[in-house]
């Protein structure tokens, strides 16, 4: 399962885990948040905030000049999670 941690208001977000909808290469809800999240962690870097990667982990720390597109972000993975609630769990802390 995927967990993440939209702390809004910290202007924090960590994804942890893996979906497990489907084997490697397959599996689609990991496609859809790791193409969404690392869309963002780009923004993020060219905004001058940071974003760590590693294996199954992604903390993105972003300025406040990207809140707006924060708040989209934790939008679509509640949708996402709204699809595939066995493979993703959202926790959006807004402001």
């Amino acid at each position: 399962m995927i967990h993440i941690s939209c702390d809004l208001h910290g202007r924090v977000v960590n994804i942890k885990g893996h979906a497990g909808f489907d084997e490697y290469g397959k599996d689609i809800v990991c496609a859809a948040v790791s193409g969404i999240t690392q869309y963002f962690a780009r923004i993020v870097l060219r905004y001058g905030g940071r974003a760590i990667k590693d294996e199954g982990y992604l903390e993105i720390v972003y300025p406040e000049e990207l809140d707006t597109v924060a708040d989209e972000l934790g939008d679509v993975l509640e949708e996402i999670a709204g699809r595939y609630p066995r493979n993703v769990k959202v926790e959006v802390k807004r402001r």
